[in-house]
């Protein structure tokens, strides 16, 4: 009997799998620092290794699950196997040169990187590795023909737009539109923009929409499938600083083509952008179409909106145009009267009182868009 008892093995449970397994599956303890009965079987402390170094990648510490006590490279190769060891050796010698303030990665995935003399603004760094270019301020590829300022200003001038994928013109059997790898309509990758659906993407140019690492074709067959949906956009003059009452309607996406109406700075309006520099302005009181520039100089000078925009968009909430205070109309009439004491037309926002009010002169002193709009008469 004594003998028997002898020969029975002791079986002990693992916390990460919760199976009973022999001591083989427990040599030791994880690393020298841990203070404890090991209770992690070799298998998961292998799958915990590889998937630390797998998922996390520079980030990756691998530690022991029960003390968090840091594991060695010996540990590593120990626990796991020499291949995973060497993996995060590679991985913890990358961080720490990523730590360095003048190293800098090739930006064009070479993998290789190197110690510089200086970085900062406008000044790149060619890779020994691949001969291609990477600003040392922005760590992305080199802006060409661009200071860094320039490149700055251009990306504020990027926004994200919402667009329908819209079948009511081309009448296609296709479920969708295909995108693409790049802006060729033979490039084309998985996946398909179903009919009737949303996307949101970047306007990389008049003919195509950037979703993430893809593309789409703003119209097939010269039948348009992209339908910009109408966004709201404050009249910003926080980058420019100008001295002017605000931005200038035009008749169509050109500078020169100015109107005498404004839309004035701090006001909202809603469009659908043309491309990376305009958008179109549909007015409520006639068939004319006016555009706005979204920059001006180079400076941004419409904002997108997100809830606040939105919301006073869709509930036509006017700004006073003493105190800048967002007003709601209800009911009643448009002759609105502030707190502040200002009188104002909540359709375009005329004042009504003062040496050149709507009281004074009269309803020509309405915006020409609006609806109580009447022309001088002599």
């Amino acid at each position: 009997m004594e003998a028997k008892r002898r020969r029975v093995r002791v079986f002990r449970e693992c916390m990460i799998c919760r199976e009973d397994k022999g001591p083989s599956d427990f040599p030791g303890k994880v690393t020298d620092g841990c203070s404890h009965t090991r209770d992690v079987c070799r298998p998961c402390m292998a799958r915990i290794i590889r998937m630390e170094i797998s998922v996390k990648g520079q980030a990756a510490e691998v530690k022991c699950p029960t003390c968090s006590m840091a594991l060695a490279l010996s540990d590593v190769a120990r626990e796991s196997s020499q291949e995973d060891a060497d993996q995060l050796d590679k991985f913890l010698l990358q961080r720490a040169l990523s730590q360095e303030p003048n190293f800098c990665w090739c930006a064009h995935g070479c993998g290789v990187g190197q110690v510089l003399d200086e970085i900062g603004r406008n000044i790149f760094m060619t890779c020994q590795q691949c001969s291609q270019r990477t600003c040392t301020h922005h760590r992305s590829i080199w802006h060409d023909e661009l200071t860094c300022a320039e490149h700055d200003h251009q990306q504020t001038c990027r926004e994200r737009y919402s667009f329908t994928v819209d079948n009511s013109i081309l009448q296609s059997t296709s479920n969708g539109v295909v995108y693409r790898r790049s802006p060729q309509l033979e490039a084309k990758a998985k996946g398909v923009a179903e009919w009737g659906t949303c996307v949101h993407g970047f306007l990389h140019s008049s003919d195509w929409v950037a979703v993430g690492d893809l593309f789409l074709p703003t119209a097939i067959r010269r039948v348009r499938v992209l339908q910009p949906r109408a966004e709201s956009y404050q009249v910003d003059n926080a980058l420019l600083q100008s001295s002017r009452s605000g931005v200038r309607y035009r008749t169509s996406p050109n500078l020169e083509d100015a109107t005498s109406e404004i839309a004035e700075w701090g006001s909202f309006v809603k469009g659908t952008p043309v491309d990376q520099n305009w958008i179109k302005v549909d007015s409520e009181d006639s068939e004319d179409s006016a555009f706005l520039p979204i920059c001006i100089r180079g400076l941004r000078v419409l904002k997108l909106q997100g809830g606040l925009g939105q919301y006073m968009q869709e509930k036509k909430v006017q700004r006073c145009p003493s105190c800048h205070q967002g007003i709601e109309k209800k009911h009643g009439c448009d002759h609105m009267k502030c707190p502040c004491g200002a009188e104002f037309c909540h359709v375009c926002g005329a004042d009504y009182l003062g040496p050149d009010g709507i009281f004074s002169v009269g309803n020509h002193m309405h915006k020409k868009t609006c609806r109580h709009y009447r022309p001088w008469r002599t």
